[in-house]
């Protein structure tokens, strides 16, 4: 589908695109600060970057040699009309492949693995075991496939292609020797304040009960089961 930004079905979801990194930099740094590398010189990579939102705010914070890559070229521009340097306009694999082995510190994907077949993931993490330093980190967030709100989550979107849960991450990353799970945890919204405070008992509630009833249908521990409608999940490149 050419052109996401402006055609994406969620005005909200294409709204947030078009705000400055300035004003989600307190998310931003929510979800990427403890993985951010010591020197500003490191090379970090937004994959499926859309405005380069990301890419900004790490700018704006010493990361000068942050970069982003998209292929859709209105998100690009938009981006770079805002100020934002080091956006290109490419496909994914094809821009992995101007890297050179072992250069990068930090690769983010953010709402961009749904949009893969299963193979393409595959050949993906292939690309960035390569690509990324050791001890470097990849960033993950995508929509999680045993959340009560997966359909939603796969069918509300006509760009989705597939879904992985927290068992079939573990299956997958088990076949790159080098590269391990450091985190893996669901994603919600932290701070609902007072006037949501019902929402917070009430989510709570159907999320414990979700997680009993899935656990009788499932070998899978209570404890195991994530609820929240997308993950985060960071890997690290060690040596096997």
């Amino acid at each position: 589908m050419s052109n996401y930004l402006n055609n994406h079905r969620s005005s909200t979801k294409a709204s947030n695109l078009k705000q400055s990194y300035e004003k989600r930099a307190g998310k931003f740094n929510l979800l990427f600060a403890n993985y951010l590398p010591e020197s500003f010189n490191s090379q970090i990579v937004d994959l499926g970057c859309s405005t380069g939102q990301i890419v900004g705010w790490l700018q704006s914070i010493g990361y000068k040699n942050a970069s982003g890559v998209d292929s859709d070229f209105d998100s690009i521009s938009f981006g770079l009309k805002a100020g934002i340097n080091n956006l290109y306009v490419d496909n994914i694999f094809e821009h992995l492949e101007s890297f050179k082995d072992e250069s990068i510190d930090l690769f983010i994907l953010r709402d961009i693995t749904e949009h893969f077949s299963k193979k393409d993931f595959e050949r993906l993490l292939t690309n960035l075991e390569k690509k990324l330093k050791f001890n470097g980190f990849v960033w993950i967030q995508t929509p999680n496939a045993i959340s009560p709100a997966s359909n939603f989550m796969m069918y509300g979107d006509w760009t989705h292609e597939s879904l992985v849960s927290p068992t079939s991450i573990r299956q997958l990353i088990s076949h790159y020797p080098n590269l391990t799970i450091d985190e893996l945890r669901g994603e919600h919204i932290k701070k609902l304040g007072l006037k949501k405070l019902h929402l917070f008992i009430f989510r709570s509630l159907i999320n414990y009960f979700y997680k009993f009833y899935f656990s009788t249908l499932t070998s899978l521990n209570s404890k195991e089961i994530i609820v929240e409608p997308n993950l985060v999940i960071v890997l690290k490149k060690q040596r096997a």
